[in-house]
């Protein structure tokens, strides 16, 4: 069946694996072959694929690359980047994950227009659904916010909690070390 994946990580030159987060698998690792289409990719890029399990790995049995990220706007490149760092580090191996899925793909429709505080809504969301944030009624009210609305917000607020985001990722980092 051919869904939806944001590619996470692209494995190149090293060799020949992209890590993506695959609509109906999760998290995954996909091999392909040296000439694939697949070294196009790069981190950040939404695709449409096939993956077919083997073993522990899966194969692209079929990819199209819907959007690359390719951007001469370092600000949205480095958003993106964070997005897909997020992925990495918080979302588990082989788990579908379909509410972070879909808000990606509704953040993806638009991502062009987010302004500063619509990305910082996105981040604080995605900290959220990874669970890796303490329970607040005024964290879930920041988090829920539309980030396309044009509504003000509190964007000192908003600031502390990404910032408490990022924070228990390295936490997470060090505690591996």
């Amino acid at each position: 069946m051919i869904v939806h994946a944001f590619v996470i990580k692209n494995f190149i030159p090293l060799s020949h694996k992209v890590q993506i987060l695959h609509e109906q698998y999760g998290k995954i690792v996909c091999m392909y072959s040296q000439d694939h289409q697949a070294r196009q990719l790069t981190t950040g890029s939404i695709i449409l694929c096939h993956a077919e399990p083997m073993h522990r790995l899966y194969r692209l049995e079929y990819l199209e690359i819907i959007r690359s990220v390719v951007s001469t706007d370092l600000q949205q490149l480095q958003f993106v980047h964070e997005i897909m760092k997020i992925c990495l580090k918080l979302v588990p191996d082989n788990v579908v994950v379909s509410d972070i899925f879909e808000f990606l793909l509704y953040v993806y429709q638009n991502v062009d227009t987010l302004s500063v505080v619509g990305r910082k809504i996105v981040l604080l969301r995605l900290f959220l659904l990874c669970e890796v944030l303490p329970s607040s009624s005024e964290l879930y009210q920041a988090a829920m916010q539309d980030p396309f609305a044009m509504v003000p917000r509190d964007l000192l607020l908003l600031d502390r909690f990404v910032q408490i985001g990022w924070h228990e990722i390295a936490q997470q980092k060090d505690n591996r070390s």
